[in-house]
């Protein structure tokens, strides 16, 4: 269900933008299409062995029918051959990969959002190809990205121990994992263990674990599940982004081969910690891990911290962004443009977010386009879309040793994704060319589209400012950030 989810979490960024989204199935549950529906995205059956090429050769004709922009898959089935029959079909992939077994020949984008990753997995990637790497994209759902982070105590000891491990539990590990918080608890505690949809003994699970322990066999709600545990014994797949994301101290079992590394390497750097394996899981070991992450709080903190700077919630944003931006086309501005920047800077929208808010009278354009098309240090931009349809226009002024961007969209491609995509496309081809090395952002503190947009393109935030003697939010992206 993992793989499940994180592409959910990647359809909703599509469709937060009013862009249409069908969702490829074969034998479907009933409850996620149902899911589906009330997300707004169609559900379509595939009469097809999942993985096979029959599957492949039908989602290819699907997308071809639909005229999709991309083509999104997830899952470990999802070998090289599938992928080379969708690229032979002419379909923009993506691929979403944890062991590098998809490759990245054939592929318009690889995303994989855990930390250990080896150098060879992607080094044969095709010219087009593009590879995004670590927590930095990992995917989360709305019911993550919407939720406050800010308001997690943590206790002088834990009590809350919420257990989660996976959609279907193969090796049986929830009942074990239960013992050993039930024994460390040190007095009153709550435990919660979550059965997940396709875990074959939820039914039974109930009368596995000791009297007390409160058995879900359905959560609607993640993120108020994870919100509500002090500490949180997870499978090392995609729950554990969840958990460290909302702050949530986590102890991982590894339940699947290719979650291994990543176990590892967030146990290395005092992220989270590391139980063992699922299969042979020492119940007494587990136990004092437990018991001594529930009596620490200052390790409590500390993980929460670590946590929540390596995973900030705006993965999908990002994977989004960089699927939009495979949509446009940039020129270099040119005087025959006056007309249209004129529209652009007058729009009321434009003014109310610029730092100079006054009216532009044409003559004053003339002569500041002018003066940009002149200056060395100013490098002015306008994409457009695969029909040719001016999309909006960035600019880059050179200030010392950064220059600073500003953005305008056109109003009718308002709200579509495109606005971060046009920055990120821009800042590429900006860090391609000789130029300064740090471009900084400056977003008025009430301009929250702004402040999305820049997120999403890989600005990082570096705190609050004046700009014209305007109170504004500073962002910044660095040459190297912008190259994936």
């Amino acid at each position: 269900m993992g793989h499940v989810m994180r592409s959910l979490a990647i359809a909703q960024a599509w469709r937060r933008h009013r862009a249409p989204c069908a969702w490829a199935l074969v034998d479907p549950a009933p409850a996620f299409e149902a899911r589906l529906r009330e997300e707004g995205i169609e559900a379509v059956r595939l009469d097809a062995e999942r993985g096979s090429r029959d599957d492949a050769r039908l989602l290819g004709e699907l997308a071809r029918a639909r005229g999709a922009a991309w083509t999104v898959v997830d899952g470990y089935r999802f070998g090289r051959a599938y992928q080379d029959v969708l690229a032979n079909a002419g379909v923009r992939a993506a691929w979403l990969d944890d062991r590098g077994l998809a490759g990245a020949k054939a592929a318009g984008l690889v995303v994989n959002p855990n930390l250990a990753i080896r150098p060879e997995w992607y080094a044969d990637r095709g010219a087009n190809t593009r590879v995004l790497l670590g927590p930095r994209y990992a995917p989360l759902r709305r019911e993550f990205t919407t939720r406050p982070r800010s308001d997690r105590t943590h206790p002088a000891r834990a009590r809350r121990i919420l257990i989660s491990l996976g959609g279907a539990d193969p090796d049986d590990v929830a009942p074990r994992v239960v013992r050993a918080a039930a024994r460390t608890a040190g007095g009153p505690a709550e435990i919660r263990v979550i059965a997940g949809p396709a875990n074959a003994r939820a039914a039974t699970l109930g009368t596995a674990v000791p009297p007390g322990v409160e058995v879900i066999a359905s959560v609607t709600d993640m993120a108020e599940a994870l919100a509500w545990a002090d500490v949180a014994v997870t499978g090392a797949g995609g729950t554990v982004w969840e958990a460290l994301h909302l702050g949530v101290p986590a102890l991982l079992v590894v339940i699947a081969e290719d979650q291994r590394g990543n176990a590892t390497e967030l146990d290395r750097r005092g992220i989270a910690r590391l139980l063992g394996d699922g299969g042979s899981l020492d119940e007494s070991r587990a136990a004092e891990e437990i018991a001594g992450l529930l009596a620490d709080r200052a390790r409590r903190e500390a993980m929460s911290v670590r946590g929540q700077a390596l995973v900030d919630g705006r993965g999908a944003a990002r994977i989004v962004t960089v699927m939009r931006e495979a949509e446009i086309a940039l020129r270099r501005a040119g005087f025959d443009d006056g007309e249209l920047l004129f529209r652009w800077a007058g729009d009321p929208v434009v003014r109310a977010a610029s730092f100079s808010g006054a009216a532009i009278a044409w003559p004053d354009h003339v002569r500041w386009l002018q003066g940009k098309l002149g200056d060395p240090g100013c490098a002015l931009f306008v994409g457009t879309n695969g029909a040719g349809e001016p999309l909006g226009t960035v600019r880059f002024d050179r200030e010392a040793s950064v220059a600073v961007v500003s953005t305008t969209v056109d109003p009718a491609w308002r709200d579509r994704g495109y606005g971060a995509a046009l920055i990120r496309a821009a800042c590429r081809a900006y860090f391609a060319s000789p130029s300064a090395d740090t471009v900084e952002a400056y977003v008025k503190e009430d301009n929250e589209p702004s402040r999305r947009a820049f997120l999403a393109a890989g600005f990082d935030e570096a705190g609050c400012c004046e700009r014209s003697g305007v109170p504004a939010r500073r962002l910044v992206l660095g040459r190297g950030e912008a190259d994936a």
